[in-house]
């Protein structure tokens, strides 16, 4: 799904598979009450409600499964021998997995969004001399909801291209405020080509990416 999420079943297209899921960041398992949010680094397949593979029994081999009803029940299959194939179905030596859990009340799709980005995006630390100059950016962004996925430099050098995303089902809205006088911003292609002024707060739709263009003047 790229940029969205799916609900198991319901966003599915017919013939699809039912057996295990490819997971960006995340999987969230709640009701309106409760539930929990469940991050993988390492490992991308997950399997709802119960396990299946193409073990032969009395009635034949295993088919696959038909349906992905909702469940509380997860599995993560941290290597997948499930096909039968031409290579080894095993691995020696240690490998290392990483999970992380956030209980929450009712699901909120922007909180899942950022908590799978913060765990497999953690920060990074650099140590820098202390009298070396702390890098800024030339503005400040606040949001409820819309998230800056990256700030890159423009092709031509002259601009930040910001990305921004709303990874809501509603529509929301973000603010990026000058830190200098001379910051302008521009509506802008992934390439970077300028196109019309931005004043005031930005609207975005569901799921919307939109890329800005931010230029100072010398």
């Amino acid at each position: 799904m790229g940029w969205g999420f799916i609900r198991p079943e319901r966003d599915q297209l017919p013939g699809s598979c039912k057996d295990y899921f490819s997971v960006a960041r995340w999987v969230d398992m709640s009701n309106h009450h409760e539930g929990v949010t469940w991050a993988s680094v390492e490992a991308p397949l997950v399997s709802l409600g119960g396990l299946v593979d193409e073990r032969r029994h009395n009635e034949g081999p295993s088919g696959w499964k038909t349906q992905a009803a909702s469940s509380p029940l997860l599995y993560s299959w941290v290597m997948n021998n499930y096909w039968h194939t031409n290579y080894k179905a095993d691995q020696e030596g240690t490998s290392s997995f990483q999970y992380a859990f956030r209980p929450h009340s009712g699901f909120e799709a922007v909180r899942a969004y950022r908590f799978g980005v913060e765990t497999n995006q953690p920060l990074l630390v650099r140590q820098i001399e202390p009298s070396a100059p702390r890098p800024s950016l030339p503005f400040a962004f606040t949001s409820a909801a819309v998230s800056i996925t990256t700030v890159t430099r423009a092709a031509d050098g002259d601009a930040l291209l910001v990305r921004l995303y709303n990874p809501s089902p509603q529509r929301s809205s973000c603010e990026i405020a000058a830190a200098v006088p001379s910051l302008r911003l521009y509506e802008s292609s992934v390439s970077g080509e300028r196109g019309r002024g931005i004043a005031g707060s930005i609207e975005m739709g569901p799921f919307e990416i939109r890329m800005v263009r931010c230029e100072t003047s010398r």
